[in-house]
This record gives structure tokens, sequence and C-alpha cells, in this order.
């Protein structure tokens, strides 16, 4: 499929269906990064609605979601609430391998220690709703869990899960990520914001910690082929937290 800037050129790009091809929103995610980089659409321009985009190109609102969710992946895009999606750079990012870890997490010792707290179906804040697509009635499954080292809590990860994946608690008898990929989503990109923070009083309670101290905060979109399968939100002690960023 040849891709080009339809507005420069006057042209209407048609996807194809088919054997061989690429699936449609790949396809469709190619035509507007096209746009993007060759700045058809510009930095803090609004790229077309869903709606626009389902009816200029004949696809389903699923497809135009995927496609719409890797160019924020990439980091080509935002999302505004009541505003629509907005181009945020013109050029490709520099690829990044990052890794977070309490330093003493990294210890292989017997005085570490892994706790499922809470693993339940609950409704999902407003936020997390946008991010999979899902009315405000539908319930995911939402898990707590703890690392433990010399029986001090620190780390403590909060976690949503798509419910438009089928899967129970049941399912959860080891390691989230493996659990996924058995289900056929296995997470390929994610998107993260790392802030750092004076404890609130909740978080005070989630680390049974009377002083004041810092935290480390994580908040992770994690995708699967451009699909959104969880949201996590990890909170870290401060001191010993390492972050390392490998430029690829």
């Amino acid at each position: 499929m040849r891709i080009e800037s339809e507005k420069k050129v006057g042209i209407i790009v048609r996807l194809i269906q088919g054997a061989g091809e690429k699936p449609l929103w790949s396809q469709l995610y190619d035509i507007i990064e096209a746009d993007i980089l060759n700045k058809v659409y510009k930095q803090g321009d609004l790229i077309p609605s869903e709606k626009e985009l389902v009816e200029k190109y004949e696809v389903s609102r699923v497809t135009v979601r995927k496609a719409l969710d890797r160019l924020f992946v990439k980091g080509l895009v935002s999302r505004e609430r009541g505003i629509g999606t907005v181009v945020i750079r013109n050029d490709n990012l520099i690829s990044t391998s990052l890794q977070s870890s309490y330093l003493g997490v990294k210890e292989n010792n017997d005085n570490q220690e892994r706790k499922l707290v809470k693993l339940e179906y609950a409704l999902p804040p407003a936020e997390i709703r946008d991010f999979f697509g899902i009315t405000v009635s539908m319930k995911c499954i939402f898990m707590i869990r703890q690392h433990l080292v010399d029986n001090l809590v620190v780390t403590h990860s909060e976690s949503y899960l798509n419910p438009k994946i089928h899967c129970t608690v049941e399912d959860f008898k080891g390691s989230l990520y493996d659990m996924l990929e058995e289900k056929g989503y296995r997470v390929d990109a994610v998107n993260e914001v790392i802030s750092a923070h004076v404890a609130t009083e909740k978080e005070h309670d989630y680390f049974q910690l009377e002083e004041s101290f810092a935290v480390i905060e994580r908040k992770r979109k994690a995708f699967s082929k451009g699909f959104p399968v969880e949201y996590n939100a990890s909170k870290y002690l401060a001191n010993d937290y390492e972050l390392k960023i490998n430029l690829l």
C-alpha cells in the first residue's frame, strides 16, 4: 500500500483488506503517521475524530481506536478529554529501553516476599474507563500487589485489566503477563509516566511508616498490538529507587 498525504496530493487513500495485507488498523496508522511526519497535521493540530475517520475510511470504530492507540504509544499524539486527539510532535522518537526498580527487590535472598493483597471485580475511575473505551457500568478485574523486603513494604501496585479480555479472577495463578499471553494478549508496548511526591496519608498506610518520606509513582498503560490491556499505578519508596534508560 502506498502511503501519501492526501491533503497535499488531493487523493483518497483506500484501505485494502485481504490475504497478505496488513491489518486495517495498521494501514490506517501508517496513513495518519505519514501525515504527521509530513506535517499535514502540525504540532497542536487535531486529528479527525473517531467518527470522522470511521466514515472517511469505511472501517469500524475498533479499527480507528487501535490506530490512534498506536499513535499515542509512539508519542506522536496526546488525548485531551473534551477536545480530541492532538499532535504533539512531527518527528520519530528515539526508541528507549526503560527499567525501574527498588534496589532491594533485585536481591535474591529469603527476606523478600510478593503478596497479592486484593483480587476482585471493581468499577474503574473515569480515566481508566476512557483508556479501555468501556461504559460506566462495566467492571474490571482489579488487583493490589505488594513487594516486601525484610517485612517492609517497598512497592505497592494497583492494576486494572480491560474487561474485554475474557478472563476471570480464577485465571490468576502466577504471572499476570504470562496469563495475558496465554489469552493471546502479549504486551508489546507501554506508555509510562514517572513522578515523585511526598507521601500522602493513604501512602503512609500502604507503607506502614509514620515519618515523612518521598514516593516514586509510575503510571503505566500496557498494549497488545494496539489494544489496551492493563492500567497500572505502582508506588515505590524513593530511597534506593533506581531508574535506568537505555537509548536504542
